[in-house]
């Protein structure tokens, strides 16, 4: 994301369970594959913040277990996340291979089949677990449409090991614990801590706000080649809407969709029939390939994510072998804008510093004094004040009054010449 999401402030490891202690000069970089491949996890860098807006809090969530006695089931004690059936709480203070985080509870489940599902997306969980066997463990992080966001192998018979799993795209839906058969009821889990993923610049194109139309730019953040058309598929049996009626797709093999706006995030529902090899191809500006993406055929309403690490997408094309262009479709076209390049009202100020000045991202010119909140930071007024505003120099009576000597002179000079 060329370091301009910074979606995890480092939190203190501090055993007082404090879940709002940050460091205020030390961010974490995320870079998570969200079509299922196994997320990397940066250097903690160092980044000076005089210059960088502070973010919008991100809401945390710390679960440390202990307000429930032991041998309690979990299920949705706790708001904004599901513990699958069989989760318990266990005093385990004293035990040698099971100890606590933080005393006395832990939780752990007898059930192959378990997960943690949280309801918000989260951008962040970390836990401390233990093992009891030799087998081989894994922590899973999956995506709300079941793809794998991030996987982390435990260690055999290890108390309190910490885990942490990151995605700066908010994916992170489910956790889960696996292992080799026998793994079941040995582990548990302690103090689980996640951070909602705060999304702020979101977008969906669903096109049945059209009849059968060439749309071309008529959504203004997003440009459709020529040859894109809306259809009522309604019924269809290949290419039904995921939502609603309508769908859109193009007879062109030379296609694309092209974004006006910095985008980071991209997901649509597509359609394809026949026997064609299909994918969907992301583009930067400078026209460098970011990311493919393989579409299954014949398939209904396939949810493909998008996004890349490396640089803003600038568009996606659909590619595939000849006579692929006449058997696709694609509906609920949704995207994210970096916040803190995009500007919504065009007054030079980002989303997210919009936020951090307290003006609205709608309006250019928040306290309607005339000037743009841009401009206004520009000069140092308050873009919330209609009262302070850039001031335009301006002749004063005081100005005039001390002007009169040199105009009388100039006056006096022109008379003399005028009479040689």
């Amino acid at each position: 994301m060329v370091g301009k999401i910074l979606k995890r402030v480092k939190k203190e490891k501090n055993k007082n369970k404090d879940s709002t202690n940050y460091s205020s000069n030390s961010f974490s970089f995320y870079e998570s594959n969200a079509m299922g491949g196994n997320a990397q996890i940066n250097d903690d860098s160092n980044i000076e913040l005089d210059s960088i807006p502070p973010k919008i809090a991100p809401i945390s969530h710390l679960i440390d277990f202990d307000d429930l006695a032991s041998s309690t089931y979990v299920g949705s004690y706790y708001d904004g996340v599901t513990f699958s059936a069989g989760y318990l709480t266990w005093d385990s203070t004293g035990s040698l291979y099971y100890p606590s985080h933080s005393s006395p509870n832990v939780v752990y489940t007898f059930e192959t089949d378990n997960s943690i599902i949280f309801t918000n997306p989260v951008s962040y969980v970390s836990a401390y677990i233990s093992t009891n066997r030799d087998v081989d463990w894994e922590f899973i992080a999956y995506s709300k449409s079941g793809a794998v966001v991030e996987r982390v192998n435990l260690l055999a018979a290890e108390a309190n090991q910490f885990v942490e799993f990151g995605s700066q795209l908010g994916l992170i839906y489910r956790i889960a614990m696996t292992g080799e058969t026998g793994f079941e009821g040995f582990w548990t889990i302690d103090d689980l801590y996640y951070v909602e993923y705060k999304e702020t610049c979101e977008f969906s194109i669903t096109f049945d706000d059209l009849s059968s139309y060439n749309i071309l730019d008529r959504y203004p953040q997003v440009t459709f080649s020529p040859g894109y058309e809306t259809w009522y598929s309604f019924g269809d049996p290949y290419y039904p809407p995921n939502s609603d009626s309508n769908v859109v797709y193009t007879h062109e093999v030379d296609n694309s969709i092209t974004f006006e706006i910095p985008i980071f995030y991209v997901t649509a529902s597509i359609n394809t029939y026949g026997d064609y090899n299909f994918e969907l191809i992301v583009y930067a500006e400078d026209d460098s390939i970011l990311h493919r993406v393989d579409i299954k055929s014949p398939t209904t309403n396939q949810f493909v994510e998008l996004f890349s690490a490396e640089a803003m997408i600038h568009k996606i094309v659909m590619n595939g072998n000849i006579g692929f262009e006449y058997y696709w479709s694609m509906d609920d076209l949704f995207y994210v804008a970096d916040a803190d390049l995009f500007d919504a009202d065009g007054d030079g100020l980002s989303y997210n510093e919009e936020i951090y000045y307290g003006t609205d991202p709608n309006n250019p010119d928040s306290d309607g004094d005339g000037y743009t909140d841009g401009e206004e930071i520009d000069a140092g007024t308050d873009p919330t004040d209609p009262i302070d505003y850039p001031m335009v120099p301006e002749f004063s009576s005081l100005s005039l009054l001390m002007l009169l000597p040199l105009l009388t002179v100039i006056i006096l000079v022109l008379r003399k010449r005028k009479e040689d």
